[in-house]
């Protein structure tokens, strides 16, 4: 059997948020999409460990007026792996693509759970979360090596009222 290029040692969420609104009686459409902020962290001098931060939110903010519920809700994911290839190296780049992409993804869909749990036994209308594809073009950005320190000193996820892009 082939080793996994990492592994998900163990995640919490860091946040979260539900309304539903028991008012709503229109079909569902997803065309609003959600807020996602998906970012991954290296830890200086730590060769073999990283983690990721998910955050996902619906457009709304916390009023459900216009939707079935609103909801954010943010995960933070611990994860290792054998040995991180050599920075600025083309395995490097290979790496952190396919680290943002399948770690984001496991998150994405822990979150998608949560959210289904509590809306699949209401009276209320039924909201999913659609699937996401996480593009690999978008990883080279979405990573920053972070001091050696605490795992709770890093930032995890931005509030919902101050989501940086950064």
């Amino acid at each position: 059997m082939k080793t996994p290029i990492f592994n998900l040692d163990r995640y919490h969420v860091t946040q979260f948020a539900f309304k539903a609104n028991p008012n709503f009686t229109k079909p569902i459409t997803y065309e609003d999409g959600l807020e996602i902020l998906a970012r991954v962290y290296f830890r200086e001098g730590s060769p073999n460990r990283f983690f990721v931060s998910l955050f996902l939110a619906t457009p709304n903010g916390d009023d459900p007026k216009d939707t079935p519920v609103a909801f954010n809700i943010g995960l933070m994911g611990y994860f290792s792996v054998a040995e991180l290839p050599e920075q600025e190296s083309e395995e490097w780049e290979k790496f952190v693509r396919v680290v943002y992409v399948n770690a984001a993804s496991l998150l994405y869909s822990t979150a998608r759970e949560i959210i289904r749990s509590f809306v699949s036994l209401s009276p209320f209308a039924k909201y999913y979360i659609p699937c996401e594809r996480f593009d690999p073009e978008d990883a080279m950005g979405s990573y920053e090596f972070v001091e050696e320190k605490n795992e709770d000193d890093i930032e995890e996820v931005p509030d919902k009222g101050s989501k940086d892009e950064g």
